[in-house]
């Protein structure tokens, strides 16, 4: 997830509108670590299959999304590393 946000970061340099998808990115990083921690409670206190569906599968949209998010703003930036990202996202 940092990587993706590093990734905004870059292309604000020369983009600025990156700014406000840098940002989205930041937080939704945070979601996810949100989510990550309830999952690894659910874990300790054995009711991680319960816990799954309520905080495992917002997290993977949640990531998806950002690298759609990050996808779109080399798109919109015009960048020549666009298909490199691509291949590897």
């Amino acid at each position: 997830m940092p990587v993706l946000v590093d990734l905004a970061f870059y292309v604000q340099q020369w983009y600025p509108e990156a700014l406000v998808v840098a940002e989205k990115l930041r937080l939704s990083a945070r979601e996810i670590e949100w989510h990550v921690g309830r999952l690894k409670s659910a874990q300790q206190t054995g009711k991680l299959e319960n816990a799954f569906t309520m905080y495992a599968q917002p997290a993977v949209a949640t990531y998806y999304l950002m690298t759609r998010q990050v996808l779109a703003l080399y798109e919109e930036g015009n960048l020549a590393m666009l298909a490199e990202l691509r291949n590897a996202l």
